[in-house]
Order: structure tokens, then sequence, then C-alpha cells
């Protein structure tokens, strides 16, 4: 090794003794504590090797790690691979019952009255969740899907969705085209944002933003708080900052 190899070794097997010293300090089998991260296929190896040095500790007792990923962007399945005990639960895509009954509570129907929308949003997503979601908010925008103040229920229009050719099979042109219908200073957030990361706190992006497009603060705030007021981001509650509701709407917004 180089000098410099041998020095950020060094202060990495600081930082894996650290987070074993304290975890053992705070997990035991009467305080157990459950640790989650998500989008590990996203992981660096030295995030890898630090997950990987943590659970393979048997000093650390009480702890239940659990990492989400998806298994279709994981160049070499065995990086996920860990000498420890684990049990693998693959989340498929929602079959036709589930879509269907996710749809009956969203619209507080009976199963039997929204099968038919069920269906054709089965169709169209495949049962995967967040694009159904996604799917059903933009046949509300285009007003096939509505609630009647007549009859106090929501309605659909079969023909009118079947025909509908402006929806993508894609979940990231889907959520990129409803970004695009954004004003413009929600969307030259957004892609700054999309850049910064899944999280960015307020006045780190309004200084950037107004450096590339010359928005004032406020105007910067409004813009968030529009897209946090059409499900795009969420205004975290104890600092003043947002997140991307979900990893594919950042993703999206990168996209523009």
């Amino acid at each position: 090794h180089c000098p410099v190899c041998i020095k950020h070794d060094w202060a990495f097997d600081k930082i894996k003794f650290a987070c074993r010293k304290f975890l053992q300090s705070v997990c035991s089998r009467d305080r157990p504590v459950v640790l989650f991260m998500d989008d590990l296929q996203w992981a660096d190896s030295a995030t890898l090797e630090l997950i990987r040095n943590i659970t393979e500790d048997k000093g650390i007792e009480g702890i239940l790690f659990i990492g989400a990923y998806r298994d279709n962007e994981v160049e070499d399945p065995q990086l996920m691979h860990f000498q420890c005990e684990i049990t693998e639960i693959a989340l498929g895509n929602l079959k036709l019952r589930y879509t269907n009954l996710m749809i009956s509570v969203l619209t507080e129907l009976d199963p039997s009255e929204t099968m038919s929308l069920a269906t054709l949003v089965q169709h169209k997503t495949d049962g995967n969740a967040f694009y159904s979601i996604q799917f059903l908010k933009l046949l509300e925008e285009k007003q096939l899907l509505r609630f009647s103040n007549t009859t106090s229920k929501w309605e659909w229009d079969i023909e009118g969705i079947m025909s509908e050719t402006d929806v993508t099979d894609n979940v990231v042109e889907l959520v990129a085209s409803k970004i695009q219908r954004l004003p413009q200073d929600t969307r030259n957030a957004l892609v700054i944002a999309a850049c910064i990361g899944h999280q960015v706190e307020t006045d780190v992006l309004a200084s950037i933003v107004k450096d590339c497009y010359g928005n004032t603060i406020q105007e910067v705030i409004t813009a968030l708080e529009f897209a946090a007021d059409e499900g795009i981001i969420v205004k975290r509650q104890r600092i003043d900052a947002y997140r991307f509701a979900h990893d594919r709407i950042r993703q999206a917004a990168y996209s523009l």
C-alpha cells in the first residue's frame, strides 16, 4: 500500500471499530435494535464492508439488520451475501387481487365495484405498487378518474382509460412527465435538488437555485411548497429540509 492508502485504511478501521463498539453498547437481547437501510443497490463497497463488519460481529447481540435493494439493479449478487444468519424475502409485484384491494381501500368502494378499474391498472403497471399509485394520480389529473358529487362515489371512464395514449410504460418517464407539467420555477428547483441528493436543506438549495436562475429565496420556498402539495417532495419535520417522496421520483427529476 502507498502511505495514502494505509492512512485511509486506518481511518476506515477506526470507523468500523467505533460503529461496532457503539452497537455493542446499545444492543442486547433485552433491548433489541432494528437497523434498516434502503436502496442498497446503490451502496458503495465501503458501505457494504461496514455492514458486513457489523452483521458478522458475534459480539453484537440483539440486533436485527434489514436491508432492501432491487435485485435487478445489482451487478454482482455476491455483494449482498453475508456470513451470518440471513432470511431473504423477495417482494414482487402485486397480484390482481391485491391491486384491486388497494384500489378498493383508496376509493372506499367494495372490491366488486373496483375490479374493472383494477384490471386496467394491473394490465398497465404489472402490479408495481408505486407505479399503480402514480398511474391512478395521472388518471385523476386527466379526469378519467374523478369523484362524483352526484353519487358521492369515485367513478372512472373505462373506454377513456383504454384509449389513453399519453401514458408511458416506464415509471420514471411517467413521473418525469408529471414533473414537466409543473411550473418552471418548481421544475428548476427539483432538478437541482435531485443532483444534490435524496434530501436537501432548504437554504442550500435556495442558494444554488438563486445562483443558477436568479430566483429569490422566497420564490424557491414557494416552488418547494408547490412540489410538496403535489406529493413530489416531503417537508422534514425537525429540520428545514425536503426529501423526495420516492427514489424513483428523484430519478425522474434527475433525468430532466
